[in-house]
């Protein structure tokens, strides 16, 4: 914008001390323009003196005098209109930007309280997946658990059956007893105890050889069920490891939202004071351009008024006029009185404006805590995160153990309902932990927004004040323009606040790179921290991958190990079937025993009482060892299980193999057959062929010799001579007799080649299908 000024011309009464006559002095000064460009006007005026011939001052009129007064007067109210109006409309541009920056406020608020929103949604899904998962892992326990009762139960029905077959095993131990000590009297039914007795002991090496597998499978259940619980302990720890560093990822990310957040309020309050900044500097610009045509109107003073010197040394012969420069040099007394008044009210603004720079100052220092606190906040968040990378580095050294251990082991099944009870527990208190740190999130978010909201009111109020100021400061200057001493002071006054901003300024800028540099060095930061937050999040879901795939295998190797104690069990109940059928033939021979046991029962009690009581002595004395012996021996059995099962893998691994070569080599010779049988079929059905086309033959030729002998006998009868008809009836009689006996020959040789050829083919196809039959 340029907007033009006129300046009217205006007399300058100039006096001097010493001098005796005083003349009035004619300045006419032409209209100047005045630019303005942006925000800020200049109110710079070029003055031109031009010399012009100087009446005697009683030539000069009253009226001409105040018509330049009002011109004065009417060209400073238009001044002061159009700069008013200037800066109401620098006033709605600057509340315009205000609204804009609310409105860009208000549209990041929307913005992060969607983030808000998606977090809280990808919460819940998690929450419901975990749910699923936990679901899906109960059934699996509920499974193991129908598994582990069956076991149980049949377990239980075999121990029955062994104390049943203890005590039976007990009362024979006390039938021979009381055979021993009553041998004389039963000198007669030693032979058939006898032979009980060999029955007897194969009866009992069969229960030992039962009670050895059935101790066996116990030990190997025993195994099992405690490398299942060491299994279910170490997958449980695992999972509260990773839940522990699942939150910690939380709140990691959580501080790094906080930090970003602060790092944007960081940068709009950076903007600020730089936008802040600059308009102190146009402001100084302005000033400075104030300044430099106040010495620019100074100069042209001081050439006025070495003019008007010369003018006063003629002007001392004329003293008439003192009196009228009395009355002048009263009005300048008031004028002075004024001037001072306004000096002092100008130092009340600049005192005001130092006020101000304090609190701007004392914003600085916030900014500055603030900054501090982030960075504290930064540290602490990167000691967590090295915190966190040795817990992951132990946590990779417990799942190296953990997988050596699995490897061995596959325990600890019961200890998992408890633990996932407990995971449970610690589930639903991570969740509340983490809506509590969300509503703590969004109540310090709305607290900072109005925070922030308050201080951009305050910083709004302060500006107001200050071109309120400005407005009042430059209406007091355009008032006292025209005068050289408040212009003298004017001058001092503007090269002092002109220092005091331009060392503001600098303090600004440099406050300003500071906050710059520490801004991108908080960027800097946060982007290394999300860039290893990535890479470690990465890891932990390549590592928990793999321990799930390992986790997986050792389930299905832990289902085969219980399908095969499965299988053992029912090979077993076969044996127990079989220890049944024992028994009935046990139940018969002791029928035959009751007879002859009836005397030796007094004594079997007393031995009974006996062992007895010596057997609880035992089990009292050897319960200790025993039970150091069964560590000991399920160790060794561990080994072994393991050693026969690796060896029942690769046997099965073998006979697989050698399936599966039987497989295609006896594929391979049905094939074969099945050509063989199919080249037979062709062979046969060429036979079949061949013999009806030797039938058509054979019937061909038993009708030619029929027509020949007809033909024959007609010629037979037409001989002339007896005796010539004799011999030719001799001799077609012989010949017809040949021909009868040939075709008859040749009908006998057909049917018998059919016959033999049907026979052959009927063979071979009772021979291929004999060796078919065997092979399938």
């Amino acid at each position: 914008m340029e907007e033009a000024t006129q300046v009217a011309s205006s007399e300058v009464p100039v006096v001097k001390g010493d001098a005796d006559d005083l003349r009035t002095v004619d300045v006419s000064v032409k209209p100047v323009a005045v630019t303005k460009e942006g925000k800020e006007e200049d109110d710079g005026e070029f003055i031109k003196v031009e010399k012009e011939a100087i009446d005697k001052a009683d030539h000069v009129p009253v009226q001409e005098e105040k018509q330049v007064s009002i011109e004065t007067s009417s060209s400073g109210s238009q001044r002061e209109l159009q700069e008013s109006q200037e800066k109401t409309k620098e006033l709605e541009l600057e509340l315009e930007r205000a609204a804009e920056e609310l409105k860009r406020y208000e549209s990041e608020n929307t913005h992060l309280k969607d983030e808000l929103l998606s977090a809280k949604e990808k919460l819940e899904e998690t929450e419901k997946k975990h749910g699923e998962l936990e679901a899906v892992h109960k059934k699996q326990q509920e499974k193991v658990l129908e598994v582990e009762e069956r076991h149980s139960s049949q377990l239980k029905s075999l121990e029955d059956a062994l104390q049943s077959h203890d005590a039976k095993d007990k009362e024979l131990t006390e039938v021979r007893e009381a055979f021993a000590a009553l041998g004389i009297e039963l000198e007669s039914s030693q032979k058939k105890l006898i032979e009980l007795e060999e029955g007897l002991k194969r009866s009992a090496e069969e229960a030992k050889r039962f009670e050895e597998k059935v101790s066996e499978l116990k030990t190997a259940l025993e195994a099992a069920e405690e490398e299942k619980r060491q299994a279910t302990t170490q997958l449980l720890e695992l999972e509260s490891s990773l839940n522990q560093s699942s939150a910690r990822n939380a709140e990691l990310e959580e501080d790094l939202r906080v930090a970003l957040q602060k790092g944007a309020e960081h940068e709009d309050r950076a903007n600020t004071t730089h936008q802040r900044s600059i308009e102190l500097e146009v402001m100084c610009q302005t000033s400075q351009s104030k300044h430099e045509e106040a010495e620019g109107r100074l100069r042209d003073l001081e050439l006025l008024l070495q003019t008007e010197k010369y003018r006063i040394q003629e002007l001392e012969e004329q003293v008439s006029a003192l009196e009228a420069f009395q009355v002048k040099s009263s009005s300048l007394e008031s004028a002075l009185n004024i001037a001072t008044e306004k000096e002092k009210e100008l130092t009340d603004t600049v005192s005001e404006y130092s006020l101000k720079i304090s609190e701007s100052e004392s914003l600085l220092e916030s900014l500055r805590n603030e900054l501090s606190v982030t960075q504290g906040k930064l540290e602490s968040v990167e000691n967590d995160l090295k915190a966190g990378s040795l817990r992951e580095s132990e946590v990779m050294e417990k799942l190296r153990s953990a997988e050596e251990s699995l490897e061995k082991k596959g325990r600890e099944v019961d200890e998992a309902m408890t633990k996932t009870k407990e995971l449970e527990a610690l589930h639903e208190s991570l969740s509340k932990d983490s809506e509590d740190r969300i509503q703590k999130v969004m109540e310090d978010f709305t607290s900072r927004d109005s925070e922030a909201n308050e201080k951009l009111k305050g910083l709004e109020e302060i500006v107001k004040s200050y071109e309120e100021q400005l407005a009042e400061a430059s209406s007091k200057s355009s008032s006292l323009k025209g005068e050289l001493d408040q212009l003298k002071a004017k001058c001092d006054v503007l090269e002092k606040e002109n220092g005091d901003l331009a060392e503001v300024n600098l303090k600004l800028n440099q406050e300003l790179a500071n906050h710059g540099s520490e801004a991108n060095e908080f960027q800097t930061k946060i982007s290394a921290l999300e860039a290893e937050r990535e890479q470690a999040t990465k890891d932990l879901k390549d590592e928990l991958q793999s321990v799930i795939a390992k986790l997986e295998e050792q389930v299905t190797v832990e289902r085969s190990k219980a399908d095969t104690l499965v299988s053992e069990i029912e090979k077993l109940r076969a044996v127990a079937a079989e220890k049944n059928v024992l028994e009935s033939h046990v139940e018969e021979l002791e029928k035959s025993l009751k007879e002859e046991v009836e005397n030796a029962t007094a004594a079997s009690v007393k031995v009974a009482e006996l062992t007895s009581k010596l057997q609880e002595n035992e089990h009292i004395a050897s319960d200790r060892d025993a039970l150091n012996e069964q560590v000991i021996q399920l160790q060794r059995d561990l080994q072994a299980a393991q050693s026969s099962i690796d060896e029942q893998k690769q046997a099965h691994s073998q006979k697989h193999s050698e399936l599966e070569s039987a497989l295609k080599q006896s594929q391979e010779e049905t094939e074969a057959k099945k050509k063989a049988v199919t080249e037979y079929e062709s062979k046969v059905k060429d036979l079949e062929q061949k013999v009806q086309l030797a039938d058509a033959k054979t019937k061909e030729t038993e009708a030619m010799d029929v027509g020949i002998k007809s033909r024959d006998i007609d010629l037979s009868f037409s001989s002339p001579t007896k005796r010539k008809s004799k011999k030719k009836s001799e001799a077609s009689s012989t010949s017809s007799s040949g021909n009868v006996t040939a075709t008859t020959q040749t009908a006998s040789t057909s049917h018998l080649m059919t016959v033999k050829i049907m026979s052959g083919v009927a063979f071979v196809s009772v021979i291929i299908g004999i060796i078919l039959g065997k092979k399938y």
